[in-house]
């Protein structure tokens, strides 16, 4: 965890230093058009990205399994900013399933299963204090929307709000440029939901606190960082986006430090078509994750895809 810890650290100042260039460059370019419009205060768009892979074999002596697969992402946004007053809104929904089947299995043998699956929701309102920093509050609400099951495909081990994360927060957000911002909030309240009762103990639920209610509340610290780039380093065509949350529960070993990290890295083909490399890095000391040798405990949760398809932005 430390290491981690460390490379998250590492990634905000990094992130800072590009943000406050990137501010810069800006102002130069604006000047350069003479852009003097004050009276737009929405700026709104999104991305849709649609994936597909399939692999097919037919007598062949290496063995294997015939594939398809998909993927599909919807982000969008919604900022508005008009005086010192700034409010940022943005909606993430992704959805990936994977079919493999033996050459010449029956219908019934296959079967779609998820590889991804999530729900994001985010809403940051700020009021401007001065020097880039903003007196902000803070709505981050994170869920799936199917069932996910163990490696037998077999049991169940998540479903719709089982687990549902809330996070309500107030602090304040340095916010150097357009690209980069890093929210900071000394006191904030998370509320786990896990609806079904089967699943509690899978996210740390004490038995006393599985039969109260799907409802587990921690009050802590609460970091969440935000970095985007088109054309990183001058290369052309290319697109980097990244976000990091952290947050240390006050109320039950503070020292654990939940960490919720995603990057993609967008890599334009065409007007149309895309290749994308997406990470996603989860570290939560309550979800007791199966080894390999049977045993339960917290683990590092690391994800990993390439993609290519369809990709518009709008």
């Amino acid at each position: 965890m430390k290491k981690i810890f460390t490379i998250s650290i590492a990634l905000l100042l990094g992130a800072s230093v590009f943000g406050q260039l990137d501010e810069k460059e800006k102002d130069l370019r604006t000047k350069a058009k003479g852009n003097t419009d004050s009276t737009k205060i929405w700026t709104t768009g999104g991305m849709f990205n649609l994936n597909f892979g399939q692999t097919s074999l037919h007598n062949w002596s290496a063995g294997g399994l015939n594939s398809y697969n998909f993927n599909g992402l919807l982000s969008l946004f919604a900022n508005h900013s008009k005086g010192k007053l700034a409010w940022d809104n943005s909606l993430e929904l992704e959805y990936g399933s994977i079919n493999q089947f033996s050459p010449g299995a029956a219908d019934s043998a296959k079967k779609w299963l998820k590889n991804s699956d999530r729900i994001e929701l985010n809403s940051k309102v700020g009021y401007e204090a001065g020097g880039h920093w903003y007196y902000t509050g803070l709505l981050n609400f994170r869920t799936q929307m199917a069932p996910g099951y163990d490696a037998s495909q077999k049991n169940v081990i998540s479903d719709i709000t089982s687990p549902a994360y809330t996070t309500l927060a107030i602090g304040m957000d340095y916010k150097p440029s357009s690209n980069f911002n890093v929210f900071i909030s000394p006191i904030a309240y998370r509320a786990l939901i896990v609806s079904r009762e089967d699943l509690r103990g899978r996210f740390g639920f004490t038995d006393e606190e599985v039969a109260a209610g799907p409802l587990r509340s921690e009050v802590g610290a609460y970091i969440k960082a935000n970095y985007k780039k088109d054309e990183p380093f001058g290369i052309k065509n290319v697109s980097f986006k990244t976000d990091l949350a952290m947050f240390s529960n006050y109320l039950d070993h503070p020292e654990n430090i939940d960490i919720y990290w995603n990057t993609l890295i967008g890599m334009k083909v065409n007007k149309y078509i895309t290749a994308n490399i997406g990470t996603n890095l989860i570290y939560d000391d309550n979800i007791m994750i199966q080894d390999i040798n049977g045993g339960y405990g917290p683990r590092v949760q690391f994800k990993e895809a390439l993609t290519v398809g369809f990709s518009y932005k709008f």
